[in-house]
């Protein structure tokens, strides 16, 4: 049965003349859904800023805690940066 309906499918869309298969009259058209692409896609929803992550994460606290983060800060220091870190 399951062979018979692939076949009733397949047959249907490599013909692509009837809206329904002709060996299954009384099933509804299968609905195609929309391609996805770039144009179907919502874009710009990537970044959502959290400041609590963001001092987490590049905080003082957290730039102190290593030896690599006291040096970083310690550069920035002597460029003369206004905001060491976040």
């Amino acid at each position: 049965m399951a062979s018979l309906l692939r076949g009733a499918v397949r047959a249907w869309f490599s013909s692509g003349l009837s809206p329904r298969p002709s060996l299954a009259p009384s099933l509804p058209p299968v609905p195609l859904a929309p391609p996805l692409g770039a144009r179907g896609r919502k874009r710009g929803t990537e970044y959502q800023p959290k400041n609590l992550k963001r001092k987490h994460t590049h905080g003082f606290y957290r730039r102190l805690a290593t030896r690599t983060g006291i040096e970083l800060v310690l550069r920035r220091m002597l460029k003369g940066r206004r905001s060491l870190t976040h």
